[in-house]
């Protein structure tokens, strides 16, 4: 999520493939980046749909979604017209949590 306070849904997606774990170290080669805006065209639920950037970059994990303990995430990409997206995170100690979502019927009709 961006800080911007004129767009509330503004998003990035850092996305790869073939992804290196390394004892506590997870790498992924950045290839695309998913944009999402309040400006973005709409799907019939009303949610912006992802503008698909093409990229170069990476992002590296410390720590392990298994053991409920990531202290770093960063990644930096940059798009084809020379903009650089940086994310960085840092824990604060507390265990991640970790949410699984099963799809399921819709309930309202």
């Amino acid at each position: 999520m961006l800080d911007d306070p004129k767009d509330d849904r503004h998003i990035i997606t850092f996305s790869g493939d073939n992804g290196l774990r390394q004892n506590e170290t997870y790498e992924l080669p950045v290839d695309r980046m998913l944009l999402k805006s309040k400006n973005n065209p709409t799907d019939a639920d009303g949610l912006p749909v992802a503008t698909v950037e093409a990229s170069n970059g990476k992002c590296r994990q410390l720590g392990s979604f298994v053991t409920g303990k990531i202290s770093n995430i960063s990644c930096s990409a940059t798009d084809n017209n020379g903009k650089t997206y940086q994310l960085e995170f840092k824990s604060d100690g507390a265990p991640t949590l970790l949410w699984h979502v099963k799809e399921s019927q819709p309930t309202i009709q």
